[in-house]
């Protein structure tokens, strides 16, 4: 009768080192999966080698969008400066084409305007002198000589008015609007050309702020390129 809870004891005993041996099986499965502790002084100069890479990256793409922003920098401000140009030689070519006709041609013909008005009223008057001497004898033509003598003398005070309009037009073109459109044109000139001028400063300024700011951005990438050589020449070491 004590055969049996041997056999139960032994069959107990089996299982249960049976269960034992696979739990010691599994933690050492756990083990191996766990990473192997890094040395302190390893995993901090790996982290800081990856810092600079990252810097470095970020460092270049900079370099490239600033590259990219300084072509189109360029791109305007040599578009302001022919633009200014332009404007400069419109300048120039409307004043040149004053200065040796359109000023000379205005006057001529303001003085050419002024000879007609006067010879007009000169033609009036001599043909009023005309007109009297022909019907001043002759007395059955009175009413005619009223008519005709009247004609003339509305003539003679038209002409009159047009000579003192021609006479006024031509001070004031002599006077004013010549003297007034010249400066005009001078002055557009002057201004055109210190445009010109301040498109050319600014775009000397630009560069040589870009030339600055990719210089900076150089020497930074220079530094970190370094710092890069050292960070791996101390992770060599630290291998050996």
């Amino acid at each position: 009768m004590r055969t049996l809870p041997v056999l139960l004891v032994l069959s107990v005993a089996v299982i249960g080192g049976l269960g034992f041996s696979t739990r010691l099986s599994a933690a050492a499965e756990e083990l191996r999966r766990l990473p192997v502790q890094q040395d302190p002084d390893e995993y901090e100069e790996g982290r800081e080698r990856a810092e600079i890479e990252r810097d470095l990256a970020s460092t270049l793409r900079e370099r490239e969008l600033l590259v990219s922003q300084q072509a189109l920098e360029h791109f305007d401000f040599n578009k302001q400066i022919t633009e200014a140009s332009f404007a400069l030689d419109a300048a120039r070519a409307e004043w040149n084409a004053f200065d040796t006709h359109g000023m000379s041609a205005t006057l001529a013909q303001s003085e050419l305007n002024l000879t007609e008005s006067a010879d007009g009223l000169q033609d009036a008057r001599e043909e009023m002198e005309q007109l009297a001497q022909m019907y001043g004898d002759n007395e059955l033509a009175d009413r005619t000589a009223e008519i005709v003598l009247r004609r003339a003398k509305r003539s003679i005070e038209r002409a009159e008015s047009g000579l003192k309009l021609e006479d006024a037009e031509f001070r004031h073109q002599t006077q004013m609007a010549l003297p007034i459109e010249k400066l005009s044109l001078s002055h557009a000139v002057a201004s055109a050309e210190l445009e010109l001028r301040l498109a050319e400063l600014q775009y000397e300024t630009m560069e040589l702020e870009q030339r600055n700011a990719l210089a900076d951005l150089d020497a930074h990438l220079a530094e970190l390129r370094e710092e890069l050589a050292e960070a791996k020449a101390a992770e060599a070491e630290a291998a050996k």
